[in-house]
């Protein structure tokens, strides 16, 4: 295992290579421990994988179902009902006229409201320029889809006015006949655009991937960090251990390789997950394998990273309770770096991204989820995650040293 294999590496260069089988016995305890749970593994392991397809699967048909009810059922309303851009509208099959003010836009009883300038009637048979303005509600999801029905119906009604406005010079129209004319049109009703539909899903894929894979590298191994820490120190279990002879380091070692094959672990259903989806939806996998290779090292190393953080909170906790208190803003400030980056192009991200912590693995996983593999970002946020590791694997060696920490109850 790649965990293992770089902790054996780690040793030989410490020059401690008859240790490492004090961190394989550590290892295999840890294990031993974790699985002897195996519901809650198992389920540990399920949540992730389905957590991720499900909520993209949720967000593509909601949008879906959302824009086809709209361009069903359009519910309007207008300042005046006495010109021809009122009429035209309420021949439509899919747009409902009601009596509404504009201030019951943010409500939701109406998804537009219509102003038009009172002399419309008279700028239409001269020829002229007029305008129509129409109103959304920000806070509106609806209202806002409701722009590609109404900027048809306007496309569509300008068209029918240059032809009015045409015939008016060579004879002399009534308004009924004119009236007439403009409600014989029926705009066809569309389906749901499935492109806006596709690139409002990969916004969200973009968004929500990066967000996922890192609060699995951080999540999926706070329960067994936590238990042989803080866990040990309640049951009285640590101490024996520290009394074996072993070295402190080659505990550590073991306890990190366990905790961080769990975060491991997590990442990659969520990564499957994510597989499942692509392939679902588009019939095929959209990304390279030389970006899922660098991706699946990412989750890696950024697992032992968090893993790491976690034993330092469990090593530092007296109890398993106060350890779970301490974790739950960890989770939260390692979801900051995902919100910050929702708005940036995967193309368009500086190198001053891939030097602040977590924050370069979000950019990271950003330009490889969309295909961009940058050899100076990749190696820059590398570095920047091993030098991470190496700082809290420094901090618990000092902390497993202080009597006070490790036994303190």
């Amino acid at each position: 295992m790649l965990v293992l294999f770089s902790l054996y590496i780690f040793n030989l260069i410490i020059g401690k290579i008859g240790m490492f089988e004090q961190t394989i016995v550590v290892f295999l305890k840890e294990m031993k421990n974790i699985l002897r749970d195996k519901k809650t593994f198992i389920v540990g392991l399920l949540i992730p994988f389905f957590l991720v397809p499900t909520m993209l699967w949720i967000t593509s048909f909601s949008m879906k179902n959302t824009q086809s009810q709209i361009s069903q059922s359009v519910v309007v309303a207008f300042d005046n009902s006495d010109n021809f851009f009122y009429d035209f509208c309420s021949s439509q099959k899919n747009i409902k006229i009601i009596e509404a003010a504009p201030s019951e836009l943010e409500s939701g009883k109406i998804s537009a409201y219509i102003l038009t300038s009172k002399d419309i009637n008279k700028k239409i048979l001269s020829g002229n320029n007029f305008e129509i303005n129409v109103k959304y509600s920000e806070s509106s999801i609806n209202s806002i889809m409701t722009s590609p029905v109404l900027l048809a119906c306007e496309s569509a009604f300008r068209e029918m006015c240059a032809e009015v406005a045409l015939y008016s010079k060579n004879s002399n129209l009534k308004t009924d006949e004119i009236r007439k004319y403009l409600t014989s049109y029926q705009i066809p009703i569309k389906e749901p655009d499935s492109r806006i539909v596709d690139n409002m899903g990969s916004m969200y894929f973009n968004i929500l991937t990066p967000m996922m894979l890192i609060l699995y590298c951080c999540v999926g191994s706070v329960g067994c960090a936590l238990d042989m820490t803080a866990g040990e120190k309640e049951r009285g279990t640590l101490e024996p251990l520290l009394s074996t002879g072993a070295v402190r380091s080659m505990i550590i070692l073991g306890k990190l390789s366990a905790a961080a094959l769990m975060g491991i672990f997590s990442s990659i259903c969520t990564g499957i997950g994510l597989c499942v989806y692509l392939y679902s939806s588009s019939g095929k996998i959209s990304i390279g394998i030389r970006c899922i290779s660098i991706l699946f090292l990412t989750v890696i190393f950024t697992s032992v990273f968090f893993a790491a953080i976690n034993l330092i909170i469990g090593t530092y906790a007296k109890s398993y309770k106060e350890a779970q208190t301490y974790t739950v803003p960890i989770s939260i400030v390692c979801l900051i770096p995902s919100y910050f980056t929702y708005f940036l192009n995967s193309s368009d991200m500086s190198l001053f991204y891939f030097l602040i912590p977590v924050l370069n693995i979000v950019c990271l996983m950003k330009e490889l989820l969309a295909g961009i593999i940058n050899p100076l970002h990749i190696m820059t946020s590398f570095l920047g995650v091993f030098l991470y590791i190496a700082i809290s694997v420094f901090v618990i060696l000092h902390m497993f040293k202080q009597e006070k920490i490790i036994f303190k109850i």
